[in-house]
């Protein structure tokens, strides 16, 4: 949503995108609507191991270029949830054509944080400070991400504030743990 520097229905079925002009890779490089067109038109082209996202895109007959800032997307039919889910991470046009991404110095985005580095069990972000809007650049250094598959395990990482946020959740049952023990700062 950031990268948008402002969105139109110019019809019921299609809507145009112009995108900010100083908008930056991580590695410095521009954002461009070329990137843009390609990185949605992969989720309308893949075919062969989908990504779940793709259903989102079912309803698109055509994404083209308007000019250098803008991307018209022309869909199907009109649908009023399209421009909530077009919320997906911008990849260079070579990235997001590509059918494979080698090596972890590949991976290139345009948001406030960028990759620093990923294992099994670990994603470490760290601050972009080539993040186009300069007064939304990250104040935290980095991120680190943590892989927890054992939900049990999530909880008591939880519990023992060895995390500080939860995705894919732990058990209703056990929040009542979480929320005593840290009541002092709910």
């Amino acid at each position: 949503p950031q990268l948008a520097k402002e969105w139109k229905w110019v019809e019921p079925n299609v809507l145009e995108l112009s995108i900010h002009s100083n908008a930056r890779f991580s590695d410095g490089t521009p954002v461009t609507v070329e990137d843009v067109i390609a990185t949605y038109n992969f989720f309308v082209k893949e075919e062969k191991d989908p990504s779940p996202r793709k259903g989102f895109m079912n309803a698109v007959e055509k994404i083209e270029k308007v000019d250098s800032e803008t991307v018209r997307f022309s869909l199907k039919e009109a649908d009023v949830s399209f421009v909530a889910n077009l919320v997906v991470g911008i990849l260079p046009a070579q990235l997001a054509t590509s059918k494979r991404i080698e090596s972890q110095s590949e991976y290139v985005g345009c948001g406030p944080f960028k990759l620093k580095s990923m294992d099994i069990n670990n994603i470490v972000l760290e601050r972009n400070n080539q993040f186009f809007i300069q007064e939304n650049v990250p104040q935290l250094e980095h991120v680190q991400i943590k892989i927890v598959q054992d939900e049990s395990t999530r909880f008591a990482k939880l519990l023992n504030e060895e995390v500080h946020l939860v995705q894919n959740t732990v058990s209703r049952d056990k929040l009542p743990s979480v929320e005593s023990k840290h009541q002092d700062k709910l």
